[in-house]
C-alpha cells in the first residue's frame, strides 16, 4: 500500500464522517408538532438553567410548571411570565411534597400526561465546605440528596404521568461526572454527578428493556457561568467546615482564602458565559424527533480525554491545575476582593 492510497483513504474516511455529522444534523433538526399542547415540569427554576428555560418555553407556548425553592424565584417567574405557567415553591428533597404534586398534576392533566420531566435542580458544594482531606460522609450526603437522589424520587412520582404523555426525562450532570476537574470540583459534587449519569443510563436501558413508552437523555455542561460559582456562598461554605481544618491550616487562613479566591477568579475568567447553549439542549432533547441520549455542551478538551487511558486522564486533569495555580499566582485580586468591591 502506498502512501498516496493511505492519504486517499483517510480522505475519505474524514468525508465520510462529515457528510455523515451533516446528515445526522439534519435529521435532528427536526421538531414534534404541536409543542402548545405539551406539559413540560422543570424543577430548579430560581435562577440559572432552570429559570431560563421555564421563560424559553412559556414563550414558545408550552405548558410549563416550574418548580422553584423559594417564594422569590415562584414570585419571580410568576411576574415575568404568562399565566399559563405555574410556578410551584417546591423542595425536591421532601418526598410528601413532591407526591402532593404529583397528586394535582394527575389530577389536573388526567389522560393528557407530562410531555417531559426536566430534573434540573442542583447544588454545587456542600453547607460546610472541606477538601479531600477533611471529607466527612454527611458532605456526600448533602449533595447525592439533591442532585442524585431527587432524581430518583421526580421520575418515581411523575412515571405514571410520562407513560400517559409518552414522555422524555431530561436529567442535569456535568462533564465533572466524566472526569474531574481538581480546581474546583469536590468530591460530593463529582460523584453525585456521576452517579445521576449512572442513574439516567439505567433508566433509558431498562425502560426500553421493558417497553416503557418514556425515553431519557442526559445534558453534561463544562463549566458554564451561573450561580453555582457564587463566591460569597463558596467563601461561607468553606467558613462553617472551619472546625475541620488543622491548627497549622488554621494559622495560614487568609492565605489559604486568598489563593482559593484567585483560583476562582480564573475559573470564573475562563467558565464559558453562554448558558444559552445549556437551553438549547434542553430544548432539543425535549422537542426534536430524534433528541441525542446524551449532550456535552461546552467541555472543551474534557470529553475526548474522558475516553483515554486513565494516565493521560490523570496527566490531563493534574496539568490544567497547575496552570490554573500558576495563573492565579500572577494576579492581584481575588473573587471575594472583587465581589467586596462590586458591593
Amino acid at each position: 500500500m502506498t502512501f498516496l492510497t493511505i492519504v486517499y483513504a483517510i480522505l475519505i474516511i474524514v468525508v465520510a464522517v462529515f457528510l455523515l455529522r451533516c446528515l445526522e444534523i439534519f435529521l435532528r433538526s427536526f421538531r414534534i408538532k404541536n409543542i402548545d399542547k405539551k406539559h413540560v415540569l422543570i424543577t430548579g427554576c430560581d435562577s440559572g438553567f432552570g429559570y431560563l428555560l421555564a421563560k424559553k418555553l412559556d414563550k414558545q407556548g408550552v405548558h410549563v410548571v416550574a418548580t422553584c425553592l423559594t417564594e422569590k424565584g415562584t414570585t419571580k417567574l410568576e411576574d415575568e411570565c404568562s399565566s399559563r405557567l405555574k410556578a410551584v415553591t417546591l423542595d425536591i428533597t421532601d418526598e410528601e411534597a413532591v407526591s402532593d404534586l404529583a397528586e394535582f398534576l394527575n389530577y389536573d392533566l388526567g389522560e393528557i400526561g407530562l410531555h417531559g420531566l426536566v430534573n434540573n435542580a442542583g447544588i454545587g458544594e456542600p453547607s460546610e465546605g472541606a477538601d479531600c482531606r477533611h471529607l466527612m460522609a454527611k458532605d456526600l450526603r448533602e449533595l447525592y440528596e439533591v442532585n442524585t437522589f431527587a432524581i430518583v424520587t421526580m421520575v418515581n412520582k411523575f412515571l405514571t404521568l410520562l407513560e400517559k404523555g409518552k414522555g422524555r426525562i431530561v436529567n442535569m450532570t456535568s462533564i465533572n461526572g466524566r472526569i474531574i476537574d481538581p480546581t474546583l470540583t469536590n468530591i460530593p459534587y463529582t460523584t453525585s454527578k456521576a452517579a445521576s449519569e449512572a442513574i439516567s443510563d439505567s433508566y433509558r436501558i431498562l425502560f426500553k428493556a421493558y417497553g416503557i413508552p418514556v425515553s431519557v437523555h442526559i445534558i453534561e455542561p463544562g463549566f458554564i457561568k451561573t450561580d453555582i460559582l457564587n463566591p460569597d456562598r463558596m467563601r461561607s461554605s468553606f467558613e462553617r467546615g472551619k472546625y475541620r481544618w488543622t491548627k497549622s491550616e488554621l494559622e495560614k487562613e487568609n492565605e489559604v482564602f486568598e489563593e482559593f479566591g484567585k483560583i476562582l477568579t480564573v475559573v470564573d475568567k475562563f467558565a464559558s458565559k453562554r448558558p444559552g447553549l445549556v437551553v438549547r439542549a434542553y430544548e432539543h432533547a425535549l422537542f426534536s424527533k430524534w433528541p441525542k441520549k446524551r449532550y456535552s455542551v461546552e467541555v472543551g478538551l474534557d470529553l475526548i480525554v474522558s475516553y483515554l487511558p486513565s494516565i493521560i486522564q490523570d496527566a490531563f486533569v493534574i496539568l490544567q491545575f497547575y496552570l490554573v495555580v500558576d495563573a492565579a499566582s500572577k494576579i492581584k485580586q481575588s473573587a471575594f476582593d472583587l465581589k467586596n468591591k462590586e458591593e
